[in-house]
């Protein structure tokens, strides 16, 4: 499986690039959220990427943010919601967005997006209800660390809480922060 693209920008549309990796052409299909944020033609990027094999052929989707793709990955777990459904609910909604209409079961919002019927935004919210936006554990191996330490686990979760994009950082900041933080 390909699960990162890097290269330069050859074409972009709203909901399409396709970007040059070592003289080979990937054209990927992507929201409008990463259509925004990637940059313009002749940029180099980094996309997290999604294969999928159909009769059709070989198809990849784009990302901007590892997030996006699990989200993606997520919608289209859902049955009878397809790749294209999935890219036009994260072209029109951002996560924080789609948090708050599956908490509310906000159908009539979900069934804005086109392609999204009532129908389909019902088993949407219905099957990510509670699913999707349990905050992810900081650092699992930091957890372990700290409390190899002697942090109690409780305490240790709480100082990576207090930690600004402790996700993206390396283990050993990570640790070196969690420490200064008491």
């Amino acid at each position: 499986m390909i699960s990162i693209i890097r290269g330069r920008i050859l074409n972009k549309t709203p909901t399409s690039v396709t970007v040059d990796v070592g003289g080979i052409g990937f054209s990927l299909s992507v929201p409008l959220s990463t259509s925004q944020k990637i940059g313009d033609v002749g940029v180099n990027v980094l996309l997290y990427t999604r294969m999928e094999l159909s009769k059709d052929g070989i198809h990849f989707y784009g990302f901007s943010t590892e997030e996006e793709r699990q989200l993606f990955d997520l919608i289209t777990s859902i049955q009878g919601i397809g790749s294209k459904a999935a890219l036009k609910i994260l072209s029109g909604l951002n996560r924080e967005e789609l948090e708050r209409i599956i908490e509310e079961n906000d159908v009539k919002a979900l069934s804005e997006i086109k392609g999204v019927g009532r129908k389909k935004a019902s088993r949407i919210i219905f099957e990510l209800k509670g699913r999707v936006f349990q905050k992810p554990e900081v650092n699992e191996d930091a957890i372990k660390a700290l409390v190899s330490l002697g942090l109690k686990r409780n305490e240790a979760k709480e100082r990576l809480k207090k930690i600004p994009n402790a996700e993206s950082l390396p283990l050993p900041e990570i640790l070196r922060l969690a420490l200064k933080n008491e």
